[in-house]
């Protein structure tokens, strides 16, 4: 299924605020945006393993600013920048509101556009969230590093490389396949992810960086960083998708459910942080029912 959507998918180049954003759209029914992680990435690790739900639902994917194949300098990024990117697209396509599906940091977007534009939000599906504090953060990154622990050598040798600093996608690619391995419960799960760069240049590539920097200067590497006392003003219904075996760990997600009103939390088990490659039926089965139903998802914990 999901390469036959592959294949049938429509792209487009959208100009909005002064910028080019690469879109790409898939599948039929009630219409669905996707926010990808990072943030230095684009969309298309996504594809195909999220096109799981292109039979039931319109998916429209974005690189967003600066990453992928959409333009825009690392200096005019910003958190703000970012909600309000998504928000023109909105506009552009012509919707009132969004459903919205936000991967690892695609859900801290996600969740910033739903505290910063409450009335264009429908419904908000958080799959292996990024954490909202900088405290959950630092948990995760060393639970990220316990389990890189025999890799460490090659991967310091990797990201001190100049090939690396330079953004050589193999190289740079090489060095994410390594650390992507420490996010999954099953590392043969890893061929079904695209780790290659594509559609990035060397300079893309360090632009991405540098908007990794950015970004993060306003969230994770601040000592105060915490979105939790924000997340009781979000309204719209919430579904939160984590793994067990996530390098993000599950109390980081249930403390994103319980802050929401009204949040339900789905962990899968013998899932890491790709639970749309490593748990497909399941993520099909939850995401399907949250987004088919009109009322969004009531409280089940």
């Amino acid at each position: 299924m999901a390469a036959e959507h592959r294949l049938n998918a429509a792209e487009c180049a959208v100009p909005l605020n002064g910028e080019s954003f690469f879109c790409r759209q898939v599948g039929r029914g009630p219409e669905a945006f996707v926010l990808h992680g990072g943030p230095d990435f684009d969309h298309s690790y996504l594809v195909p393993g999220m096109d799981l739900l292109a039979d039931e639902f319109r998916l429209s994917y974005y690189d967003q600013r600066g990453r992928g194949r959409s333009t825009g300098a690392a200096e005019s990024v910003s958190l703000a920048s970012e909600v309000e990117d998504l928000d023109a697209i909105r506009r552009h396509f012509g919707l009132d509101r969004l459903d919205l599906l936000g991967h690892s940091w695609g859900a801290i977007l996600a969740l910033e556009y739903a505290l910063r534009h409450p009335d264009r939000v429908s419904r908000l599906i958080l799959m292996n969230p990024a954490p909202v504090t900088s405290g959950d953060m630092a948990r995760t990154r060393e639970l990220r590093s316990s389990r890189l622990a025999d890799q460490r050598r090659e991967l310091d040798a990797i990201s001190q490389s100049p090939a690396f600093a330079a953004g050589d996608p193999a190289v740079v690619s090489r060095y994410y396949k390594r650390v992507f391995v420490a996010g999954l419960k099953n590392p043969d799960h890893l061929r079904r992810l695209d780790w290659e760069f594509t559609h990035f240049t060397p300079s893309g590539l360090r632009r991405a960086r540098a908007i990794e920097e950015r970004l993060f200067a306003e969230t994770f590497s601040r000592h105060d960083f915490d979105m939790s006392g924000r997340l009781t003003g979000i309204r719209a219904p919430a579904l939160v998708v984590h793994g067990d075996h996530d390098f993000v760990p599950v109390d980081c997600a249930r403390r994103i459910a319980a802050a929401i009103p009204g949040a339900r939390i789905v962990v899968l088990p013998e899932c890491g942080h790709f639970a749309f490659v490593e748990q497909p039926e399941e993520t099909h089965r939850e995401v399907s029912r949250f987004l088919g139903s009109s009322k969004g998802v009531v409280d089940e914990r």
